[in-house]
């Protein structure tokens, strides 16, 4: 009986898991990544990170249908923006990341042209 108790309870406590939204604090700023095609396509599974120049720690997305994905990362600090290409990760750009008063929310719009096979 026990288990059958406890297969909904952890079932309930994953679904609700995924369906939290994330929101900007007073030290993490909410990014919103946009992937897409040169012909602004939205794109899938798209990988991509942000590696902060201080700690060297890694944020890293991927894309869902609507080709975007969000995640926190501290305010305060330079991001080298990584999109993983095939099997390795290619730079693109650094995303300075202010360290404002109040909850911050950024757009970060990255356009690729994937290769032609």
């Amino acid at each position: 009986m026990k288990t059958i108790f406890l297969l909904p309870v952890f079932l309930f406590a994953s679904l609700y898991s995924h369906a939290q939204k994330l929101e900007a604090t007073e030290t993490q700023a909410l990014l919103t990544v946009f992937v897409k095609d040169n012909t602004k396509k939205p794109l899938q599974g798209e990988t991509v990170s942000f590696v902060a120049k201080k700690d060297k720690k890694v944020y890293t997305g991927i894309t869902k249908e609507d080709g975007k994905f969000q995640l926190l990362v501290p305010e305060g600090d330079s991001y080298t923006v990584q999109y993983k290409a095939f099997t390795e990760n290619e730079n693109y750009n650094v995303l300075d990341m202010p360290s404002v008063d109040g909850a911050v929310e950024f757009e970060y719009d990255l356009i690729i042209n994937p290769p032609k096979m």
